[in-house]
């Protein structure tokens, strides 16, 4: 909010050993509201397999692409319950690297506040994944929830499902 533009803020977060690890992912979410509408404000999330020499993006979003909400002017941005957005990275192509430095970038674009949250690395050794095409096809309400949650998927063809529900803390 108040960064100025080409301003950028980079967290790194300690490197993370995927030796025998395979299916690794990474989710997160985060709330951004833009200032006026056109701002490129940017997030991206970058790995480094050489403790930072060199790095790698693996996600990103700009401007309204990255926008939750809608535009709210000159009054700071604090984001409701409904206005995070969920994203989740396939890091499979660093399956089995012994150090994997993450990193999260914002990059003002004279907009709003940015906020990221529950960033969380998980992996599996399961024989398949079912990938989901369209997200916007499973519903989890309510966001956060603290005792019933009730996922909704639409315009499956799939007669089985196995699902794991996670708490973050």
């Amino acid at each position: 909010y108040a960064v100025q533009a080409p301003g950028s803020s980079k967290l790194v977060f300690e490197k993370i050993d995927l030796t025998n690890k395979t299916n690794n992912i990474l989710t997160f979410a985060h709330a951004h509201a833009l200032y006026g509408g056109s701002e490129p404000d940017k997030l991206e999330v970058q790995v480094s397999t050489d403790c930072g020499a060199t790095w790698a993006t693996v996600w990103s979003r700009v401007g309204t692409a990255l926008a939750t909400t809608s535009p709210v002017g000159n009054a700071r941005f604090y984001p409701q319950v409904n206005q995070w957005e969920a994203d989740t990275i396939d890091l499979s192509a660093y399956d089995n690297v012994p150090e994997l430095t993450i990193a999260f970038v914002g990059t003002s674009g004279y907009g709003n506040s940015l906020y990221v949250d529950d960033i969380n690395t998980s992996n599996s050794t399961a024989s398949s994944v079912l990938t989901v095409a369209n997200t916007a096809d499973i519903k989890l309400m309510p966001n956060p929830t603290s005792d019933v949650l009730n996922i909704t998927m639409e315009n499956t063809t799939f007669s089985d499902y196995s699902m794991t529900v996670t708490n973050a803390l």
